[in-house]
C-alpha cells in the first residue's frame, strides 16, 4: 500500500516531462559568448567596436542596486547533489560505511538518469517521469534497508535524540506519540533544512499528514519506512524550494527566512545539506541581517576546497581528456621513451591539476597562482618522467618541500601534461588554443564552414617542416586565415611540449612515409596582439600563462563560469550581463583576493537572501 500510494504522488508530480523548470538543457558545449555576434573577433566588454585596442581593466559586469532580486526558485536538486544529499542525511545515523553499503543497496548510482551533455552538473535541472519513478524507487529502497536490523534501531534513536522533547524511555520498536512526533520533526528537519511546519494556522500541517503515515502503519517500523519514503519523494526535499519568505518594507519584495538562507548556502558551497552547526546558527540567529548572514557563511563555506576543485575539474574538462592512442606509431613509440600512456596516466593529469587548484585554495592562493605556481604534483612514475621529475611531490605538499619545475621551462595550468596532452602522437596547437580560447577566455570560436576537402585533417608530415610550421602552413591561406590569426598563436607559444605534455626544445621529424629524419628545433615565440590584444610578444608557455593570468578576459570568464556553477543556472550569462553578484566576483579577482573568497563574493550582495514575488500579467 505504502508504494503504491506514494508512487502515484511522485509520478503526477513528474508527468508532462518537466516542471519547476523555465529552459530545457541546452545540448553540447556551454554558450560561449553570446554577446559577441562576429565570432571572428575576440570579444572586448568594454570597447566592442575596436578589438584592436587593449581591453581595459574595466568590470563588465554591472551592478544596479536597485534591480529587484530574482523570482522564486524551484529547481530539482542535480544528480550531484541529490546523491551528497542522500549520503549527508543518512550517515549521520549510520556512519560512513554502512551509509555507502545503505546507497548500494538501493543502485542510486544506476538508477538515476544521466546527466545530460553540455552545462555543469549543479545545472541538470529537468525534472520528468524517468526521474520521479527513479528517486521514488531509491527512497522506497532506501526506507526498507532503514526497516530491517541493525540500521532501524540506529536511525530511529539518532533522530529521536536529537530532540526528543516529551519523548522518554525511547522504545524503537512500539513509539509512543510523543517519539513519533521528535522523529518526524528531527528527520524532516535535516532532509528539508527547515523545521516542519505544525498547527493549522497556515492550512499545512506537515507534522499532521505525516503522523498519518504512522496511523496508517501496522508497526512503528512499517510506519517509520513510510516517513522515510514520504520525506525522500517531497518536492521539499527533491528540489531547491526557496518559498519561505518574509515581506519587506518594498513590496514584492521578500527575505528567505533563515533556514531557508542557511540551506542555499550549503548547497552553494558544499552541494548537499545544512550541517548541523549551521541548522543551529540558523535557529538562533537572523540570517537576513549582515552580522548573522556572515557568520552563516562562514560555516556553509568552510574550506571551499572540495567546491573549487569540483567546479575546475567540470570547466576545464578534465574527465574529458583525449584518449591515448598511436601506440604503434613511429613518433609515438620514439616520445613515450617507456611512458606507459594508458587510463592510469589520465588520472594522474587529471589528478594533478586538481591538486594544484587545491593546494593553491588552501593555502589563500589567488587564481594568478593557478596559472603561474611552479610547484609539481606528480608522484606516479610515468607522470614524473613526462615532467622530467626524479624525485615524486611528497604526499603533503607545502610552500618548503614542493618539488619545483625549472625556472622557465613549466609553471601553472596551462603547461601541466592535462592541458597539452593530444591522446595522439602529434601534439595540436589548434586544440590546446581552442581549449584556451573558449573554457579559460570564453573568447568564441567560429564553427568551419564551406572548407575545401581535408582542411580539418592533420598537416601531412615533412621532415623539413616542425609541428608549428606545418600547422601555419595549413591554416595560413584562405578561408583559414581569417580564424586562425586569433586561434593559433595560444597554440604556437605550447610548441616547446610534445603530444604527452613533456618539454622538446627539438622535436623528432619524419618523412612523408613516417621514417624518423632528425630533430628540428621547437619556436614558441608568438605575438599576442592579433589574439589577445595585448602589445606583447612571449618566448615559451610560461610566459604566455603570465600574460593570461592577469587577462581581463580570464577574470571575466572565471567569474561568468563560476557564477552559472554555483547557481546552478542552465545557460551562462552573457559576456556584459548586468548581475551584482559578478560584479562582486570580478572586483574580487581583480583585487586579488584568495580563490576562496571569490567563491564566497558573489553571495555577498544582500538579494541572494531575497527574493521577488511579482503578479501575473
Amino acid at each position: 500500500m505504502r508504494s503504491l500510494r506514494l508512487l502515484t504522488v511522485v509520478l503526477l508530480a513528474g508527468c508532462e516531462g518537466q516542471i519547476f523548470t523555465s529552459e530545457p538543457l541546452v545540448p553540447g558545449p556551454r554558450p560561449i559568448d553570446p554577446s559577441n555576434p562576429n565570432p571572428t573577433t575576440p570579444t572586448n566588454p568594454t570597447n566592442p567596436t575596436d578589438p584592436t585596442q587593449p581591453t581595459p581593466d574595466v568590470n563588465p559586469f554591472a551592478c544596479d542596486t536597485a534591480e529587484a532580486p530574482d523570482t522564486l526558485d524551484a529547481r530539482r536538486l542535480a544528480r550531484l547533489e541529490y546523491q551528497n544529499a542522500l549520503r549527508d542525511l543518512f550517515s549521520r545515523a549510520l556512519g560512513n560505511t554502512d551509509t555507502t553499503a545503505l546507497l548500494t543497496t538501493a543502485n542510486v548510482e544506476t538508477r538515476l538518469p544521466p546527466d545530460p551533455p553540455g552545462g555543469y552538473s549543479t545545472g541538470d535541472t529537468n525534472f520528468g517521469v524517468l526521474h520521479a519513478t527513479a528517486t521514488f524507487e531509491i527512497a522506497d529502497a532506501i526506507a526498507t534497508s532503514i526497516g530491517t536490523a541493525p540500521n532501524y534501531t540506529r536511525f530511529v534513536t539518532t533522530f529521536v535524540n536529537y530532540a526528543p522533547g516529551t519523548c522518554t524511555n525511547l522504545t524503537p520498536a512500539t513509539l509512543s506519540d510523543a517519539c513519533e512526533d521528535a522523529l518526524i520533526r528531527n528527520f524532516l528537519l535535516r532532509a528539508w533544512g527547515r523545521p516542519v511546519e505544525e498547527g493549522t494556522a497556515n492550512l499545512n500541517d506537515e507534522l499532521a499528514s505525516f503522523r498519518q503515515e504512522f496511523t496508517l502503519a501496522a508497526s512503528s517500523r512499517e510506519g517509520v519506512e513510510a516517513m522515510v519514503v514520504k520525506a525522500l519523494i517531497a518536492p521539499q526535499f527533491l528540489f531547491h524550494l526557496q518559498i519561505q519568505l518574509t515581506p519587506t518594507a518594498t513590496p514584492e519584495r521578500f527575505n528567505l527566512t533563515s533556514h531557508a538562507i542557511a540551506r542555499r548556502l550549503s548547497f552553494n558551497f558544499a552541494r548537499t545539506l545544512p550541517s548541523e552547526a549551521l541548522l543551529a546558527y540558523a535557529a538562533t540567529n537572523d540570517l537576513t541581517t549582515d552580522q548573522g548572514f556572515t557568520g552563516a557563511l562562514q560555516l556553509a563555506s568552510g574550506d571551499l576546497g572540495g567546491t573549487v576543485t569540483q567546479f575546475s575539474r567540470e570547466w576545464l574538462r578534465l574527465d574529458a581528456l583525449p584518449q591515448f592512442t598511436d601506440a604503434t606509431h613511429p613518433k609515438s613509440i620514439r616520445i613515450r621513451q617507456g611512458i606507459t600512456a594508458n587510463d592510469a596516466l589520465r588520472n594522474d593529469m587529471r589528478d594533478e591539476v586538481l591538486e594544484l587548484w587545491r593546494w593553491v585554495n588552501d593555502n589563500g592562493g589567488t587564481l594568478q597562482d593557478v596559472l603561474t605556481n611552479d610547484m609539481s604534483f606528480a608522484r606516479s612514475p610515468d607522470l614524473m618522467r613526462i615532467y622530467g621529475q626524479t624525485m615524486p611531490a611528497p604526499q603533503n605538499v607545502t610552500a618548503a618541500n614542493a618539488i619545483r619545475f625549472a625556472s622557465g621551462q613549466r609553471s601553472g595550468l596551462l603547461t601541466r601534461a592535462a592541458m597539452l596532452t593530444s591522446g595522439g602522437h602529434t601534439e595540436n596547437p589548434i586544440h590546446r588554443a581552442i581549449h584556451i580560447r573558449q573554457n579559460l577566455l570564453c573568447l568564441s570560436t567560429p564553427q568551419p564552414m564551406n572548407l575545401p576537402p581535408n582542411s580539418l585533417a592533420p598537416p601531412l608530415p615533412n621532415a623539413a617542416l616542425t609541428t608549428r610550421q606545418r600547422y601555419h602552413e595549413k591554416t595560413s591561406g584562405q578561408p583559414c586565415a581569417g580564424c586562425h590569426q586569433f586561434i593559433n598563436p595560444f597554440g604556437f607559444a605550447l610548441s616547446n611540449y610534445n603530444a604527452l605534455g613533456a618539454l622538446q626544445p627539438t622535436e623528432p621529424a619524419f618523412d612523408a612515409n613516417w621514417m624518423y629524419a632528425g630533430e628540428l628545433t621547437t619556436d614558441s615565440r608568438v605575438d599576442l596582439m592579433p589574439a589577445l590584444q595585448v602589445a606583447r610578444t612571449v618566448s615559451n608557455g610560461v610566459e604566455l600563462s603570465e600574460v593570461i593570468s592577469t587577462n581581463p578576459n580570464l577574470k571575466a570568464c572565471a567569474t561568468r563560469n563560476l557564477f552559472t556553477y554555483l547557481n546552478g543556472l542552465q545557460v551562462m550569462p552573457g559576456a556584459a550581463a548586468s548581475s551584482c553578484g559578478m560584479n562582486r566576483m570580478y572586483e574580487a579577482l581583480t583585487a586579488g583576493a584568495p580563490l576562496r573568497d571569490v567563491v564566497r563574493s558573489a553571495s555577498t550582495d544582500p538579494r541572494y537572501r531575497q527574493r521577488t514575488l511579482r503578479s501575473s500579467p
